[in-house]
This record gives C-alpha cells, structure tokens and sequence, in this order.
C-alpha cells in the first residue's frame, strides 16, 4: 500500500513538473562590454507549453561563467508578473574573454538536462594583467551558433526614428508600432553604439525538451512560488547525527524584525521562505531558550546551481578593425568612470516597499541618549523603559515586562531581541554600551507568531544596526547573505533646456537607452538624449511572440 502510493506521489510530481516547466528568455543591452561596466538585463519567464507569461517561480538566477564554468558573478532576480529588469555591474579585475551568461529557476535544476537560457557576452579589459585579445585576420565573433530562438524579422515592429542625424545631447524621438497581425509582448528596447553589437546569432537560448526525465524522490527541488527557498540541514556535533524535530528560527539583523519558524523533519531539513533583498547578516538558532545544551551545525544547501555545460566557451578573437571600433568605446568608459561621482546615477533603483516588523508597531517606543545619559543597560532599564523589569534567578538574569491590563500581569515570558535578533543570554544585553543604542520598544501583551507564543517582547535597537558589537553566542549560526539584487530602471540624462546642454560634465554613454515598451495599435514613443560622443548607434528592438520566440528589429543613426 505504501509503495503505491509513493509511486503515485511520484507520478503526480513527475507529471506536474513536466506541465509546469519554465522557460527564460535573456536579453542584454549589447554584446560587448569593457570591464567595470553595467550590463542591463531583462529576463521573462515562460511556461514552456503555452509560451504564456510564468508566475511559478518567484527567484531567478543568474551566472556569469569564464571558460573553466566558474562563476565570476551571481546575483539572485526577484521575478514580478514572471519578468524583471536589472543592472549588474560588472568587476574591473575581470579578464578579457568571452563569458556564458546564463539564467535559471530553482525548478528548473529538477530535470537531468538542464534547461538553463544561456547567452555568449563578450569583455574587454585592457587594464587587467595580460589580458589582451587575440587578433585574427577577419572578424570571427559573429559565427552563427545553433539552437538559437532568436530571429530577424523587420516587419513585426516598426522603428521610426525621425532624423539620420543628431547632434551632442540632442532629443531623439523613436516611434514604434506593430506590423504583424499576431501577438508580440515583452518588447525591449536598447539604442548604444554599433560597434558593441555582435550580431543576430550571438544569442544562444535553450529550448525545453518534453522528453527529459525528473529527479524525483528526496532530491526534488521545490518551486519558489512565494520567494527564496533557503534549506538545509541540522547536525549534532557531537555524533554526527541528523538533528530531528527541532524548531529553528530565522532572523535577520537589522532595525526591521523578521521571524520565521521551522521544525526539522525526519532528515534533519529545514526550510524558510524570505524576500529580502541586498546583502543581510542571517541567523539560524534553535527557539528553545535553552541553547548551551545544543551543539550543532547548520549546513545550508547551495543557492546557485552547481551543474556546468560539457562545452567549454570558444576563445574571444577579434579583427584590427573591431578592435579599433572598440578603443573608441573603451576610452568611453573611462571618461564616464572619471565623471560618474559627480554625475546623477544613470540606473533609477525601483521602489522597494520596507516591510514594517513582525509585531507591527509597538506600544511602547523609548529614545535612548536623547534626553539622558545613563552609564548602563541595567539602569536604562530602571529609569525610563516602563512595564519591564531586571530579574536574577539562579544567577542568570533575565528581563520580566509586565501586563497591567490582565489579571496575571505579572506572569508569561518576555523576549528579548537585539537589531531584530532573539538573544536569550541577557548577560550579553546588559554588557552593550548604551551610547550605541538607538531606542527600545517594549510589547507587553503576550504576542502569537504562526501558532507560537512568543510572550512579550523587549526589542533594542543599535544605532548601526550591528548588535551593537554584541558579544554574540559562537554556538549559534550566522553569516552574512546576499538576497535579492534591486531591479533598477534605466534613466536618461535630461538635456531639455539650454542650462542643462550646456553642463561641462562629460557625457560618453556607450548605452544611449535600455527600458521596456508596451506596444499598443497606436504609435508608441521612446524618448532619450544622446550624449557628447560622436559615431553610428543602433537601434534594437526585440519582442516575443506565441512560439516564445525572440524577434528582432534594428535601425541605425548617426551623431555628429
């Protein structure tokens, strides 16, 4: 009986995994960049059978791999309405060479040929060690590659750009609008010089094979469909063994408390789901109060995939020609490098709405060092924190806040947290320098989280949000993590009157303009300025249509 039912369970899995596969679509800005530059990425979800827009996954991500498929970059997307656009800052130390690009959902590591969307870039370096390309006798960077979806087609968007010709910081109006009768959504559209532009083949995106087979059992990978999937294991140290029915707790430090539970299962596994974004300090600690009894080790499963392609990436030669071409846009780079602190960042960082504390706004808020100097915790405690009280049992001291509205006022357990942290030695608390406290916030009703009651809580806050450099229990788990890179909205410079023109910053943009449009049955206009440099531009355009295939227009102008 048992066996059929895991064979339907498996089945079940196999089936859903299958009918619910992903496919990426990856496009960039351009397809060569100087190292230290931006590369602006926009990456759509797919459901692999209907080609319709995915909302499974939540994560997406991304890899810079060089020719030995280590990874010299990854950043974590977070996916909204099955897309996201982003900007990656490439590193100035990174080596001339072409470099695979590519991007992936944790569902998608569940097939044994991954489906992973890899794109070819290329970088020049010329201020890295050794770092030159190789120079052949014609240009052989546009060779075609196979199992390309993307095709050129110059009908199913019309490009209207008004002038051959523009001037230094002249305004540059782009109408669009769809030529074909069927559905193109997604559209992209980049505008940077045409020497940074390989070609229509350069693009190589995978294509989901329905007959791939499904790792199944304890080996599935789970759909991010609410956010980051952060899993592992908890191992006693002192015998090895797989720590089982033991509620965990996540944390991360900082002035806005985020608390999770989960209970290790019958393998030892936890698993949490977070959405935050930037690099945090995380901490994973048993709920029992009563930690000095458990020496563990928490060992997180690996965020990124460690499966690599057998091909290896094909070495980066260049003609004399292009190489010159690509000088021009190096001493770009350069100039803008010099000028960028002085200028407005060109990338508009989304909105991110900050998520308030577990509990919600506290009842009680106490500034400290605003209007007294006390030399203690113990004494800020004392005299101005009210409802809470210090407490010596058995020689561990421990804080009690009370409830003067209940009966029992005087009963249940208080919480402490330092910078959104659950401390649960209280002697580190009373040993903080109260200099380097912000405020406390004291919640004396007993508060329930999930089905647990926490108890009343007593909250410090640091000024840095450090913990104050809190003598921290080496027993618990902490380590810092980088969570979701911030999608960002390109932004042009705005040279509309005279004074601006006339600014003496330098402006060498090799991007002139990067941003999604939606194409309605009217003419849609894209606006942007160029910059001080002077040369050919391109202009490309690209959608998706029904087959989940990439579409691509391009036109050209002049700056002089």
């Amino acid at each position: 009986m048992k066996r059929n039912i895991a064979l339907a369970i498996i089945f079940v899995v196999s089936f859903i995994t299958v009918r619910s596969q992903e496919s990426l679509v990856l496009r960039t800005d351009r397809d060569f960049y100087i190292g230290g530059e931006d590369m602006w990425v926009n990456v759509v979800n797919l459901n692999s059978e209907s080609n319709q827009p995915s909302d499974l996954s939540k994560v997406v991500y991304l890899e810079l791999l060089n020719n030995e498929h280590q990874p010299v970059l990854q950043q974590k997307l977070r996916l909204q309405d099955g897309q996201v656009k982003s900007v990656v800052s490439l590193p100035d130390t990174i080596s001339t060479a072409n470099y695979a690009l590519r991007v992936y959902t944790r569902w998608m590591r569940n097939l044994d040929v991954k489906p992973y969307t890899y794109k070819t870039i290329s970088v020049i370096n010329p201020f890295a060690k050794n770092s030159l390309p190789a120079v052949a006798e014609s240009d052989i960077s546009t060779k075609k590659q196979i199992n390309s979806k993307y095709e050129e087609d110059g009908n199913f968007i019309q490009v209207d750009v008004k002038k051959v010709f523009y001037g230094n910081r002249d305004n540059v109006k782009l109408s669009l609008s769809k030529t074909l009768q069927e559905d193109v959504n997604h559209v992209t559209v980049s505008v940077v010089k045409s020497c940074l532009i390989k070609g229509l083949n350069t693009n190589s995106l995978s294509s989901f094979n329905k007959k791939q087979s499904v790792v199944k059992g304890d080996d599935l990978l789970l759909p991010e469909v609410e956010g980051e999937l952060i899993t592992g294991t908890i191992t006693d140290l002192e015998n090895g063994e797989l720590i089982t029915g033991e509620k965990m707790t996540l944390n991360f430090v900082g002035d806005s408390p985020l608390m999770q539970f989960s209970t290790t299962d019958s393998l030892g596994r936890f698993r949490f789901v977070v959405n935050e974004f930037g690099q945090r300090e995380m901490v994973i600690q048993p709920f029992n109060l009563d930690t000095s009894s458990i020496n563990y080790k928490v060992n997180l499963d690996p965020s990124f995939s460690e499966d690599y392609p057998e091909k290896m990436i094909e070495p980066l030669n260049l003609s004399k020609e292009k190489v010159e071409e690509l000088n021009r846009a190096i001493i770009n780079m350069q100039i803008n490098t010099i000028y960028s602190a002085y200028r407005e960042d060109g990338s508009g960082k989304d909105s991110l709405q900050k998520q308030p504390p577990f509990y919600g706004k506290a009842e009680i808020l106490v500034p400290i060092g605003r209007f007294i100097n006390l030399p203690t915790v113990e004494e800020v405690i004392k005299e101005i924190v009210p409802y809470v009280g210090l407490r010596k049992q058995k020689g561990e001291y421990f804080f009690k806040t009370f409830e003067p509205k209940s009966y029992y006022p005087r009963d249940g357990k208080t919480l402490t947290l330092v910078d959104g942290i659950p401390v649960h030695n209280i002697n580190r608390v009373l040993e903080i320098n109260p200099e380097e406290l912000d405020h406390i916030e004291v919640i004396n009703l007993d508060y329930f989280l999930e089905e647990e009651k926490l108890g009343r809580l007593l909250c410090f806050y640091s000024i840095e949000n450090n913990m104050a450099a809190m003598d921290f229990d080496n027993r618990i788990f902490r380590q810092a993590r980088e969570c979701y890179h911030p999608s960002y909205t390109y932004v042009s410079p705005d040279y509309s009157s005279k004074e601006k023109r006339k600014n003496r910053l330098a402006d060498f943009r090799n991007v002139l303009y990067f941003g999604n449009v939606d194409i309605v049955d009217e003419e849609t206009e894209v606006v942007f300025y160029t910059g001080d440099d002077t040369g050919e531009y391109t202009v490309i355009v690209e959608g998706i249509n029904s087959k989940g295939e990439v579409l691509r227009t391009t036109s050209e102008f002049t700056v002089r």
